[in-house]
């Protein structure tokens, strides 16, 4: 007989300990839902049996290649018909994990659109990075903590699926101890260095320009706030979580480096014949949700990026289907305030292949009209986002989908952690509240590893003869 497509075991140790253990494996990928989100659990993916990575694009693949027919296939059409590959769950198993994952960074959505790309991958990282995991450790707030082992089918079609074989391989990994994890790090290693003043300015006087020509009505500006540090980007990750717990957080593991993510924007998710994506556009800091919701900047910049969100939804959907199912609802973070809204379609299964590719880049992070603030962006940004307002994410078996917009986004490489951070610019923006709205954004990010640096240092002193 057969063994099931899935197989799982209850967990008994803490998940975020076992995620610890395994947070220098190279593929190793967190998915973490640290508040409530309907339709969402955290969980650690990790061991692949394949990945691919993207650059310009040419595809290199490590492990058990799913076939040639794959390399033809367009890149935000690849998730969802990967998933759709993988054999069905069976009836009764609420385990929608494991599957395909992935990153995907700003440059692999601007080439989608026909927009120019710098050469070479912003900070080195791939353009796009999947890869297909039979394993996944699942967990959240009020169930038990499981080791699932999922056959890939035709995703891993040399591959033998032995369940209880794969559940012990993931057992010796997860118990294995690693022996860096002694060493105490220093923190950071220099001053946080900011959005240089000059050149946002420069960048914020040509983008007014552009919106008083009638070019656009809205664009996003970004930029890195840096710093050299030598501390670990998990435990910075998890520090993170504690002070600012976000919906569609994410750490991955590459072998480049690290990626974190604190995002609470939902990009697109697909459930059965279901499709919505959850816009964030407007800021305020503090606690005054009366005063944003009220403020006619705001509220302009927040419709703008939800009607173009239900064009980019509506291209697939059944007519009459599009709906804003929730409206500039406020969305409290560590020291600001949002306004975010949920938008629903229904959109047939042979029509979502092309979701990723409608909805990304999210709209809220470029600007409208879409194409042409990408076109304004590639001129006016003076380094690549990478990762940065990319994606990460997840597809599974019948092409369920979970992407998030990868804000709130640090990337750490060679002892140095880079964060992402900017804002929606409109014709009555003013430089100061901008630049001042920017780095609002980076603060609760340098806050935490300031707050990490400094029980490091304390942990130090105590062990000091």
């Amino acid at each position: 007989m057969n063994p099931s497509p899935v197989y799982s075991e209850p967990f008994a140790g803490d998940p975020l300990e076992a995620a610890h253990r395994l947070r220098r494996r190279p593929g190793t990928l967190l998915l973490h839902t640290q508040t409530p989100a309907a339709g969402r659990r955290s969980a650690l993916l990790f061991d692949p049996v394949w990945e691919m990575r993207e650059e310009a694009g040419t595809r290199r693949w490590r492990g058990e290649h799913p076939g040639p027919a794959w390399d033809r296939i367009g890149l935000l059409e690849m998730p969802h018909r990967l998933g759709r590959a993988l054999p069905p769950r069976p009836n009764g198993k609420d385990l929608p994990l494991p599957g395909i994952a992935g990153i995907l960074s700003y440059e692999a959505g601007a080439r989608a659109h026909g927009i120019a790309d710098r050469p070479g991958s912003a900070f080195g990282f791939p353009e796009a990075w999947l890869a297909a995991y039979d394993l996944a450790l699942l967990f959240g707030a009020e169930e038990e903590p499981r080791l699932v082992a999922a056959d890939l089918g035709a995703v891993a079609p040399r591959r033998v699926f032995d369940p209880r074989r794969r559940i012990a391989h993931a057992r010796a990994l997860l118990g294995r101890r690693d022996p860096r994890s002694d060493r105490t790090p220093a923190g950071l290693t220099g001053p946080v260095r900011p959005l240089d003043p000059g050149a946002y300015a420069t960048a914020f006087h040509r983008i007014h320009r552009h919106l008083l020509d009638g070019d656009l009505y809205q664009i996003d500006l970004t930029g890195f706030v840096r710093a050299f540090t030598d501390l670990d980007p998990f435990e910075a990750f998890l520090e993170e979580s504690r002070r600012n717990p976000a919906p569609m957080a994410a750490f991955a593991r590459l072998d480049e480096g690290c990626i974190t993510s604190h995002s609470p924007e939902r990009l697109l998710s697909v459930r059965g014949e279901t499709a919505a994506t959850e816009p964030i556009k407007g800021t305020a800091a503090g606690d005054d949700l009366t005063g944003l919701q009220s403020s006619a900047k705001d509220r302009a910049e927040h419709v703008m990026i939800v009607d173009l969100c239900r064009n980019d939804l509506g291209r697939l959907a059944e007519p009459g289907s599009v709906r804003v199912v929730a409206h500039m609802q406020g969305l409290r973070l560590r020291g600001l305030h949002h306004l975010v809204s949920r938008i629903e379609a229904s959109v047939p299964r042979s029509r979502q292949a092309a979701l990723l590719a409608d909805l990304f880049p999210g709209g809220s992070i470029v600007g409208a009209p879409k194409r042409r603030a990408m076109q304004r962006l590639r001129e006016i940004e003076s380094e690549g986002r990478g990762p940065y307002t990319g994606s990460i994410g997840w597809a599974g078996p019948g092409g369920d989908m979970d992407w998030n917009i990868a804000i709130r986004t640090a990337i750490w490489r060679d002892g140095e952690v880079a964060f992402g951070c900017g804002g929606g610019i409109v014709v009555d923006s003013t430089l100061e509240s901008e630049y001042a709205e920017a780095m609002l954004k980076a603060r609760s990010f340098f806050d935490s590893l300031s707050t990490l640096a400094a029980r490091r240092a304390g942990a130090r002193e105590e062990v000091a003869p």
